[in-house]
């Protein structure tokens, strides 16, 4: 009876591996740990618990004890097994870290009086179903503050959708804040908030999915100003990035959909798209908001794990390389992030493999507007 309490802890074990990389399951080809544990067999005590063992240290420790010949296979081929599983799970993660859709082109690059907003309560995220899902948002929120009481819940334009092509386009905006956003699409069960869909605004319809943006931003010399994040952020900790944030609804006086002059809101909003983006830059990178030209807007893409939508814009800066790195170091948010490269624009594509996939989607949207340039010349 013993044995078979054993056997049945260490079968639970392997259970809790394949449900901690469910969400991976698709990625790299991954067979599940408990595809392996037929080949276990019934096992003695201390056997089992050394596979208890070598699924909590990760390490042959088996081999320090003599095994009868079919056991120690055994463990052999549950060791294989778990590495393989590990290391498909490692490069499932890479894949969906690193994977983007886009959702906008707009390579020629759109000025703030060629894009214009709708924002509206339908472009708010829609309940789930499901009680329980959508009751972990309070739940996970909850845990947050009660590991940093810095946290702060505030308001954020939720992407919705857009309308219209080059040389207009309108973004759709809802309403929504970080709470809800910690809740749904940084969710360790985020993919059940997702429905299944060809329509992205439905796919992600009760997601928070807060609009981020970032800048691709080209100093006089021709040098493109790459990021790499500070291992203190709450998101890919120590991953290069563009420079970028969020635009901000309450820069615009807005808390709620409450409001008697929707065009003129609808124009603030639209306004608030570049200014945020030159704010980030400033704030992130040091130079001088007179330095930068007006942004152009060059499209949208998603990053795949998570569906985190971004807005890209292209800003050229009239300062050097050189002087721009002598500013980064008094930079106003200077702790978001613990270097800065500079980088010519024909070597960013292997930086942009150690970039989230909203970011990598940034690039791609750049490469797209430098081609169209290439075109129209």
């Amino acid at each position: 009876m013993k044995q078979r309490k054993l056997m049945d802890r260490a079968l639970k074990t392997l259970d809790s591996i394949t449900l901690t990389n469910e969400e991976y399951s698709g990625f790299g080809g991954l067979r599940t740990i408990t595809e392996k544990r037929e080949e276990v067999g019934y096992l003695k005590s201390y056997e089992l618990d050394l596979i208890n063992s070598l699924l909590t240290q990760g390490g042959p420790t088996h081999r320090k004890i003599q095994l009868d010949s079919n056991t120690k296979r055994s463990l052999n081929q549950l060791e294989i097994g778990f590495h393989a599983v590990r290391r498909s799970v490692e490069a499932g993660k890479v894949i969906m870290e690193n994977a983007f859709k886009l959702l906008l082109s707009c390579p020629s690059g759109l000025s703030s009086s060629q894009v214009s907003v709708k924002f509206d309560e339908s472009y708010d995220r829609v309940p789930h179903p499901d009680i329980n899902l959508d009751s972990s948002i309070s739940e996970i929120w909850d845990q947050k503050v009660q590991q940093s009481t810095s946290l702060f819940n505030g308001k954020k334009f939720r992407y919705g959708g857009h309308s219209g092509l080059e040389p207009h386009v309108c973004l759709h905006l809802g309403l929504t804040d970080y709470r809800t956003f910690m809740g749904t699409n940084l969710n360790p069960s985020w993919e059940r908030f997702l429905v299944a869909s060809e329509d992205d605004c439905k796919q992600c319809q009760h997601t928070s999915s807060p609009l981020g943006n970032g800048a691709i931003v080209e100093t006089s010399d021709n040098m493109i100003l790459v990021l790499q994040r500070s291992n203190n952020v709450g998101e890919f900790p120590g991953y290069l990035v563009f420079p970028g944030g969020h635009p901000e609804p309450e820069e615009v006086g807005i808390t709620s959909h409450k409001c008697e002059n929707s065009e003129l809101r609808n124009s603030k909003i639209s306004q608030e798209m570049f200014d945020s983006i030159i704010r980030e830059v400033v704030e992130e990178i040091g130079v001088p908001a007179s330095t930068l030209n007006d942004p152009l807007f060059i499209g949208i893409s998603r990053r795949v794990l998570n569906v985190r939508p971004t807005a890209f814009f292209f800003i050229k800066c009239n300062l050097e390389s050189t002087k721009v790195q002598q500013l980064y170091s008094s930079a106003q948010d200077g702790f978001e992030s613990t270097k800065l490269y500079i980088i010519q624009p024909g070597k960013l594509e292997s930086m942009a493999s150690k970039m989230p996939g909203c970011h990598r989607g940034g690039f791609a949207l750049y490469k797209l507007m430098l081609e169209c340039g290439k075109n129209i010349k």
